[in-house]
């Protein structure tokens, strides 16, 4: 059996670690019985957008998948929302959105207007989180959904122009297999990898040059405790290529630490799909 433990809000895949942020189990256990037994064929992998479907998510949001068997659920801790009825809120505000969170963004608004009719939210196309960032630092919205980390740069030029930092408010995280809020994040090694587990410390001091998180660099796999033929091999890296709002998110969560920016190391092989 296979059991990957996937979180946070972003797809990296490499051939230099497992699932992040938490340690995880790779390799395979044919002496245990699987945890789930499928009665019903697989989904097929989603497969990348087309120019067209990448247009189409622009002017209308992105079309979500079929749903599956198993889905995520949501928090169960999560409070439910409960309206100020003491106050009268109005208004219009106008924001923007990427793609993939046009749906979610659209009935949160949708659901808003009904405790709050006088209140007027829209977001309208094109539908992309980077030109919504833009359109905000020039004082043209007043919100923006963005399925990205900010750029440092975006911070900057917004801090310039209004005299403080723009407030980022969380709104989800990644699930497998299921985009139309936001993508999962992991790390993976080969299935023939014995390794069982990699730490953030470990992942910095493979990924970067800045060592935020302490240590030297690693470079074999015997640097992770790996013995045998494992043990001289090197650790080949892969990664997304840079600026891309998911390698910014493990640049930054990953990475940087104690006020200290990450920086990747030169030898990643950097790709614009690694998944």
């Amino acid at each position: 059996m296979t059991c990957i433990r996937i979180t946070a809000a972003a797809m990296l895949a490499g051939a230099a670690a497992l699932t992040a942020p938490l340690p995880a189990f790779a390799q395979a256990q044919k002496a245990v019985t699987p945890m789930v037994e499928w009665v019903v064929p697989v989904t097929p992998t989603n497969k990348p957008q087309t120019e067209e479907q990448a247009e189409h998510g622009r002017q209308k949001g992105r079309e979500l998948p079929a749903p599956e068997v198993l889905q995520p659920m949501l928090d169960t801790q999560l409070p439910a929302y409960r309206p100020r009825r003491d106050i009268q809120i109005s208004g219009t505000l106008k924001g923007a959105s990427s793609d993939v969170l046009t749906v979610l963004a659209q009935k949160w608004m949708d659901k808003f207007n009904t405790y709050y009719p006088n209140a007027s939210l829209s977001i309208a196309p094109p539908y992309a989180g980077s030109l919504g960032a833009i359109e905000l630092i020039k004082g043209d919205l007043d919100f923006v959904f963005v399925s990205r980390e900010l750029k440092p740069d975006d911070i900057k030029q917004f801090k310039a122009k209004f005299g403080y930092d723009p407030l980022s408010v969380p709104i989800s995280g990644g699930s497998y297999r299921h985009f139309g809020a936001l993508d999962a994040v992991a790390f993976f090694v080969n299935k023939d990898n014995p390794i069982e587990s990699i730490t953030y410390k470990q992942l910095d001091q493979m990924y970067s040059t800045t060592h935020a998180r302490g240590g030297a660099a690693i470079t074999k796999w015997g640097d992770l405790g790996l013995a045998g033929e494992w043990a001289d091999k090197p650790i080949h890296l892969y990664g997304i290529k840079p600026w891309n709002g998911f390698e910014e998110f493990v640049r930054q969560r990953v990475l940087s630490t104690g006020g200290k920016r990450g920086e990747w190391r030169d030898d990643i092989r950097f790709e614009k799909l690694v998944f």
